[in-house]
């Protein structure tokens, strides 16, 4: 009895669960949680509806990073914890309020403007006040920004509100949101302001003979003829209730089947379904193998080009080979192609030549004559090369076979290639030096080692057998590697290009001037100069830099620990006005904000002893009141939120008593 009237408890209480989506964004969070944490709270709901209620609510970005655990029967807590660790940062939030403080426009003159602002800056503090962990609001920048887009008139209002609440220990900026609000309450009470909601009044036009005339022409009636027959259409072919176009009957016939049946009934050729004109037409063209000839799709022909085919070899194929060498201006390090001796044998004999092994070719290619020194013999077959902006055709190639082999190995292989006239490849030298680098000292010189050798033959991937490295050392940062291939050891990749470059010798001639000459440069030098023509340059330095630099000279000592000079004032006779109730009422306020945090007070106290303890800043004897130019600094601290934990102290020479601050009395 007991759990059926539980269940009719909840039936007769219908409420509206549904949660307000959420996507990620910044500003969505904090109502969403809110949602969640009241409606759970309010309605008793247990936690699979939660997560059935989550399973709707979350969209975008914030599903993307829960959505492993939507789908996994995770408690709903678990949930809400990561969607708060990724979207929901008080850093995060706090800085986008604070930039949308920054960015409201300045205060206009009306009740229902100041209304709009001071909701907005109370709806600021509030997300602070409840989020705030570093002691955001008690920086008194933030209360200058709020304070900078205040008329002249609110400002006066603020310091007499300010005065009054001086010994509260809350912090500025709540202070001057309750004085917004309290303004704005008076401004809508008493200044009959509209509602934002209000329409505005009517205006009385005035109407002139040349906009009666407009009117006039703009309520004339045009008549349009419609041809209802084409509102239904029906298929010229079967007669049933679709477009030709779509009609099976249609699509069975060729094309000159097609072209006659549109001819017969008079049917667009361009869109193949009325029968206006073609003129008048809106259907695009064709657009089959580019096709812009003013037909429908359906009706288009293809043009064969046997002929063209036929003219074609069938022998004839393009494939590609690539291989870059660097060849720009030297620089400080130098790049090393796989590169190695070997020995290609044919029907004549042997021959030692350098073979490239390049990976990015598709082919083998040798050179024409060290084909035919060696009688390598093939049928002839046109070669079509691409490479990097780069397109050659040998009409003469030949598609021959030889035999390969590393200088060091006995056992030849065949290699199937095409021969190419003038193979110009990358020419490179491997010195001894470069066999004392740690890695390297224990493999052959003789074969690795080689001066201006110019490659005979390019082994491509078709080869891949020969490229692929059967064991690889590798040395330190920009050192070459080595490896082990089918023909022998290569060296390759980066190293400096002092190892692989030959000191090259430098002739130095020195040639004595003679005494005449030497003076007749000197005449010339002379009469060319800017003080011989009677102009002297001379810099321009304003007023400013001229007080500046005199300020120096005249005040400039020596002490203990090194020079001291006098502030730079805009003039000699600078009448600062009194700023001392200013920075007490500063310092009240940091003092409030030590009662209230102990680790602050500690932090804040270290600073000032610093200071003093490096005689930075010493104590006021109270002689310094009687001085034209006394001026009572405040001091406050602030905190970078990417260095949490330091503390720095900020002295406000920016803060302005009377309309002027120190930074305006300086040059």
């Amino acid at each position: 009895m007991e759990k059926l009237a539980e269940a009719l408890e909840k039936m007769a209480h219908v409420y509206d669960s549904d949660l307000p989506t959420f996507t990620g964004a910044v500003n969505e969070w904090l109502p969403f949680k809110a949602a969640v944490r009241d409606t759970t709270s309010m309605y008793h709901i247990s936690a699979a509806e939660n997560l059935q209620r989550l399973r709707s609510a979350l969209k975008g970005e914030a599903r993307d990073a829960v959505a492993a655990l939507l789908h996994t029967a995770t408690d709903p807590e678990v949930i809400m914890k990561t969607l708060e660790q990724c979207f929901g940062r008080p850093e995060t939030i706090i800085d986008r309020t604070l930039d949308e403080l920054k960015k409201m426009p300045r205060l206009g003159s009306t009740a229902t403007e100041l209304n709009s602002f001071a909701i907005k800056v109370q709806n600021a503090i509030c997300v602070l006040e409840n989020m705030d962990r570093r002691g955001y609001l008690y920086n008194p920048m933030l209360t200058r920004e709020v304070l900078e887009k205040l008329s002249p008139h609110l400002r006066s209002r603020w310091c007499d509100y300010a005065s009054e609440r001086e010994q509260t220990k809350e912090p500025e900026i709540v202070l001057l949101s309750r004085f917004l609000m309290r303004e704005a309450d008076r401004a809508l009470k008493y200044t009959y302001a509209p509602s934002e909601g209000s329409p505005p009044a009517p205006r009385k036009e005035v109407k002139t003979y040349v906009s009666q005339q407009k009117q006039k022409k703009k309520a004339s009636k045009v008549y349009t003829i419609i041809d209802n027959s084409e509102r239904n259409p029906s298929c010229q072919a079967c007669e049933a209730n679709h477009l030709l176009t779509r009609c099976p009957k249609y699509d069975t016939w060729t094309i000159d089947q097609r072209w006659n049946f549109v001819r017969e009934k008079k049917i667009c050729f361009k869109c193949a379904q009325k029968t206006h004109k073609r003129s008048f037409c809106k259907a695009k063209s064709c657009g089959v193998d580019e096709c812009r000839r003013p037909h429908y799709a359906s009706l288009h022909q293809t043009r064969e080009k046997t002929a063209a085919v036929e003219s074609e070899p069938a022998v004839q194929k393009k494939e590609a080979v690539l291989s870059v060498a660097c060849q720009a201006a030297a620089g400080p390090r130098a790049v090393l192609l796989k590169m190695c001796p070997v020995v290609i044998a044919g029907p004549r004999g042997e021959v030692r030549t350098y073979a490239l092994l390049d990976e990015g070719a598709t082919i083998t290619l040798v050179d024409e004559d060290l084909a035919a020194s060696i009688g390598a013999e093939g049928p002839a077959r046109p070669l079509q090369l691409h490479g990097v902006n780069m397109k050659q055709r040998e009409k003469d190639s030949k598609l021959v076979t030889i035999q390969i082999r590393g200088v060091k190995t006995t056992t030849p292989h065949p290699l199937r290639a095409r021969t190419m006239k003038d193979l110009k490849l990358h020419q490179q030298s491997i010195p001894e030096s470069l066999m004392k680098l740690k890695h390297l000292q224990d493999l052959p010189q003789d074969e690795i080692c080689y001066e201006l050798a110019r490659p005979g033959i390019l082994v491509g991937s078709d080869h891949w057998e020969h490229i692929v490295s059967r064991e690889l050392r590798v040395g330190g940062p920009n050192e070459p590697a080595a490896s082990k291939t089918q023909l022998g050891w290569v060296v390759h990749g980066t190293t400096p290009r002092h190892l692989i470059m030959k000191i090259e010798n430098v002739l130095h001639v020195y040639e004595p001037e003679r005494s005449e000459d030497r003076e007749l440069h000197d005449l010339v030098e002379k009469h060319f100069r800017i003080e011989a023509l009677g102009i002297a340059s001379e810099p321009r330095v304003s007023e400013a830099d001229r007080r500046a630099i005199s300020t120096v000279e005249k005040t400039v000592k020596k002490i203990n620990c090194g020079y001291e000079v006098g502030l730079p004032w805009r003039s000699d006779k600078m009448n600062m006005p009194p700023s001392y109730d200013a920075a007490l009422r500063r310092l009240r306020q940091i003092e409030r904000k030590m009662d209230a945090s102990p680790d602050f007070a500690r932090e804040y106290t270290a600073q000032i002893d610093n200071l003093l303890s490096k005689r930075y800043a010493t104590e006021c004897d109270g002689s310094e009141r009687s001085s034209d130019v006394c001026w009572y600094l405040p001091h406050f601290a602030v905190k970078n939120p990417n260095k949490p934990g330091k503390q720095r102290l900020v002295f406000d020479a920016a803060a302005k008593c009377y309309g002027v601050s120190l930074n305006d009395g300086r040059s």
